[in-house]
């Protein structure tokens, strides 16, 4: 007897709705369906064929064909919870741009901007505010480029102006959570996190609470390794098929350690901390791949016309990379320290990063993107910064960036064949990345207000450095002069 596709497909949708645990196995499903559909006999061969078919395309559901198992998104994701920092302009705005943040975490018909924030049982407003192209980007690029810059078109009529003209500088409309009361109310300061439950995934409704829990970068990397290794399973299940919000959620229901119970990370983390995952060009589309992955079918972007997006990397840390900087952004941080501490200027503590050569951007989209990075970690020092707290350790960190000058300009001196350098020369290369690691470690703690130095801490740090200057000088005055003899 043939199936009733119409009352299947009913039957399907009332099943995950209502009856569906968050993971659950075909033949607990088939017996469930059966019953919905009245078959006494119980689920033959042809309903679990057409079953299959239907759950593994269905998006209210999950299919995880490396344990052959299925989940149900609504139960999976009820109280699932999201970590969000807000970012220095959110706070200086009193605002929460949706972004990305919550794309991942309910029903992908949900406009971005009509995902609901409650607080104490009652809904955030929302408010509209304006915002350069460039700088919305790092709020919205997890959706994939292609998504994002439907949504910007589709937020405003308004945008549709900016970006056929690719005004990288002008502002674009977008609706936000206005947080004026909720910010006051938990006094909300920089450096804080908020905690999202969720409540409802097939509308889109989530909780809003202060996080308790205190953040810690080291635990932050280790969630988003656990993050990493789940994508990892995505990409190996399903290559390039999924878009970067599916890709997402399919990564936290294959995971097994816990990531979405009091997250110790974000997304936004997730992005600046990735090591081994990135937003890549493949099949014509930005998806996440494993780090250097070559795709032998990156084909052509399709964005509407007009609208600028960088070739090149578009994170910071993968920008630096990109123009062959070796400086991380902890030692970014304690350049923009010491300026502070010596009264410099933004310009000075630019200069030192990067010479008063102009960096080899790929276009002008990925300039913009890590400088307004820069000046955002400058603007956000700068109001923060005290130099009488400071003055234990602004000599000390002196001392290191001395160090780290050192290696920045004899990186800037060597040859443009610098790879093959580095491939003679590995060993040293790698004893100069341990010193730079032990020096890193030590200006971690001096970039942190909360770590107070004692006098026998001042003593050994002073002794590690001086050894640290010895082996690094030593190290490069012997490659210097094996290149001199070659």
């Amino acid at each position: 007897m043939a199936i009733d596709m119409r009352k299947l497909e009913e039957a399907v949708a009332l099943f995950l709705s209502t009856k569906a645990e968050a993971v659950f196995d075909l033949e607990s499903a088939a017996q469930s369906v059966a019953e919905l559909m009245g078959m006494k006999r119980g689920p033959n061969k042809d309903l679990r064929k057409e079953l299959e078919q239907i759950l593994s395309q269905d998006h209210c559901a999950f299919f995880d064909p490396k344990n052959n198992t299925y989940g149900t998104r609504k139960a999976f994701f009820k109280g699932a919870q999201i970590r969000i920092i807000p970012t220095h302009f959110e706070l200086k705005e009193r605002i929460l741009l949706p972004g990305h943040r919550f794309a991942s975490f309910c029903h992908s018909e949900i406009v971005h901007s009509e995902i609901t924030l409650e607080s104490e049982g009652a809904a955030l407003p929302m408010r509209r505010i304006k915002l350069p192209l460039e700088e919305a980007v790092a709020y919205y690029n997890l959706l994939g480029a292609e998504q994002m810059f439907e949504f910007f078109m589709t937020e405003a009529q308004e945008n549709v102006l900016v970006m056929s003209k690719g005004l990288l500088d002008a502002p674009i409309c977008l609706d936000v959570f206005d947080m004026k009361d909720f910010y006051a109310s938990h006094k909300i300061k920089e450096g804080d996190s908020l905690l999202m439950s969720v409540l409802d995934w097939e509308r889109g409704v989530f909780s809003c609470s202060k996080c308790e829990q205190p953040h810690s970068t080291e635990e932050a990397k280790s969630w988003v390794g656990r993050l990493e290794d789940a994508l990892d399973q995505v990409c190996e299940n399903f290559d390039n098929y999924l878009e970067i919000p599916e890709q997402l959620a399919y990564a936290f229901f294959v995971d097994k350690t816990g990531l979405l119970h009091n997250p110790a990370g974000s997304l936004d983390e997730f992005q600046n901390f990735s090591t081994r995952i990135e937003i890549s060009l493949q099949g014509g589309r930005t998806v996440l791949a494993p780090k250097g992955e070559i795709s032998s079918d990156a084909g052509e972007l399709e964005i509407p016309e007009g609208i600028a997006l960088s070739k090149g990397k578009s994170s910071p840390q993968e920008i630096l990379k990109e123009l062959g900087s070796p400086l991380l952004e902890l030692e970014i941080r304690a350049f923009i320290l010491d300026e502070l501490f010596q009264g410099g200027s933004y310009e000075g503590f630019y200069d030192r990063c990067f010479g008063e050569t102009k960096p080899a951007f790929v276009d002008d989209f990925q300039e913009a993107i890590l400088l307004n990075w820069l000046e955002d970690l400058w603007e956000l020092a700068a109001e923060n910064y005290s130099r009488e707290e400071d003055e234990a350790k602004g000599p000390l960190r002196a001392e290191i960036l001395e160090l780290v000058d050192e290696r920045l300009l004899w990186f800037r001196d060597l040859q443009k064949g610098s790879q093959q350098v580095r491939d003679e020369f590995s060993v040293r290369f790698e004893e100069l990345a341990r010193i730079a690691m032990q020096l890193n470690t030590i200006l971690d703690l001096l970039n942190s207000r909360e770590q107070h130095l004692s006098p026998q801490d001042t003593e050994t740090i002073l002794e590690t450095v001086e050894k640290a200057a010895e082996k690094q000088r030593a190290l490069i005055d012997a490659i210097n002069l094996a290149l001199s003899q070659s």
